[in-house]
C-alpha cells in the first residue's frame, strides 16, 4: 500500500504466487490527466514566466515602440509645419514689397 502523504497513498498492488515461491508484479504509476492539464494550464498562465506572460510582454513592448514612433513622426511634423508656416510668411511679405513697389511705380508713371 501507498504511504501516507504521497501521491502514491492507498495504491494497492496484488501479487498472486505462481507456485514456485516468487512473487512478481508490474506497476506502473503516472499522473492523471486531470493532474495533467492542471499542470499545463499553471504553466501557460504563469504571472512570471508563463507563455501567455510572454505574449502579453512582447505585445505591449511593440505597442511602447509604435508610441515612441508616433511620437518622433509627430514632433517631426510640427516641425515642417512651423518651417512652412515661416516660409509663407516669408513669401506673404514679398508679395506685400512686390505691389508696394508696383504702387509706387504706377502713381510715378502716372
Amino acid at each position: 500500500m501507498g504511504a501516507e502523504g504521497y501521491a502514491e497513498e492507498g495504491l494497492r498492488v496484488q501479487c498472486t504466487d505462481p507456485g514456485d515461491g516468487t512473487y512478481n508484479a508490474n506497476v506502473r504509476v503516472g499522473t492523471g490527466v486531470a493532474v495533467m492539464a492542471s499542470n499545463a494550464l499553471t504553466f501557460i498562465t504563469d504571472p512570471y514566466e508563463g507563455p501567455v506572460t510572454w505574449s502579453e510582454q512582447f505585445y505591449e513592448d511593440t505597442i511602447a515602440d509604435f508610441q515612441s514612433q508616433i511620437d518622433a513622426m509627430q514632433r517631426r511634423l510640427i516641425q515642417e509645419e512651423e518651417r512652412l508656416t515661416a516660409k509663407f510668411i516669408n513669401l506673404e511679405m514679398m508679395i506685400s514689397k512686390i505691389n508696394t513697389t508696383t504702387s509706387y511705380f504706377s502713381a510715378w508713371a502716372s
